[in-house]
């Protein structure tokens, strides 16, 4: 199956899952995002999925006679996402973003951070087995309604964002990230009411987590989860 043409009269579907299809595009995938009840969209290890959507996607005066519902997207692929048509298409329904096992990506480019910031409804960002990628994405104040960050296995992530967390932020997780050796200095917002570490993190980052205890009401650590 070399696109999703097949399954474009499935306007019932709510979830769909890709994975290693080398050759699948996403045409047909407008009409589930359109006028069915897609919310929830895992794409990995399908290269060739992202490519050309742009120019699948109707004008901007039809396309506004529709609005996403996808609320959760997980994909390998983030230059294909982080693009301003799909970003603007996403912004008003996606509430989770989880990108997974994306092997080459060192850093995010500066219209890849506009096209993030475009997604205003989004909760939850998730950074998972990136095993490449160096520093988050910058600007992530502008995501004012992101209540939840985790970094989980990247390992070749050193420094947290210089600016802000969004102010918005409750949850902040780390796990398995070695080389981060501290967390952003005077930048954590108030909002935030759990912070967890563990397993495969860095002595300095435990210490100065536990030396916040008391002004965060939550913080776990590897030694409480033992």
């Amino acid at each position: 199956m070399e696109t999703l043409a097949c399954l474009s009269n499935l306007i019932s579907l709510t979830q769909l899952y890709t994975s290693g299809c080398q050759d699948l595009r996403d045409e047909g995938l407008w009409s589930l995002v359109a006028q069915g009840r897609l919310k929830q969209l895992c794409i990995t290890r399908t290269p060739k999925f992202f490519t050309g959507w742009e120019l699948s996607l109707p004008h901007d005066e039809e396309r506004c006679s529709y609005s996403s519902k996808i609320k959760s997207l997980e994909t390998d692929d983030h230059a294909g996402v982080l693009t301003l048509p799909i970003c603007s298409l996403l912004s008003s329904s996606l509430t989770k973003l989880t990108f997974y096992e994306d092997k080459e990506v060192e850093h995010f480019t500066e219209g890849q951070e506009e096209a993030l910031h475009l997604l205003n409804s989004l909760q939850e960002l998730e950074f998972r087995d990136c095993k490449k990628l160096q520093c988050l994405p910058a600007g992530l104040t502008k995501l004012t309604n992101l209540k939840s960050l985790r970094i989980w296995h990247c390992p070749a992530i050193q420094l947290l964002p210089k600016d802000r967390l969004p102010s918005s932020l409750q949850e902040l997780e780390i796990y398995n990230c070695p080389a981060i050796k501290s967390l952003p200095k005077d930048c954590l917002p108030s909002s935030l009411r759990r912070l967890k570490v563990f397993e495969g993190i860095s002595e300095e980052l435990k210490s100065q987590c536990r030396k916040l205890r008391g002004t965060i009401p939550i913080i776990i650590d590897y030694e409480d989860n033992n």
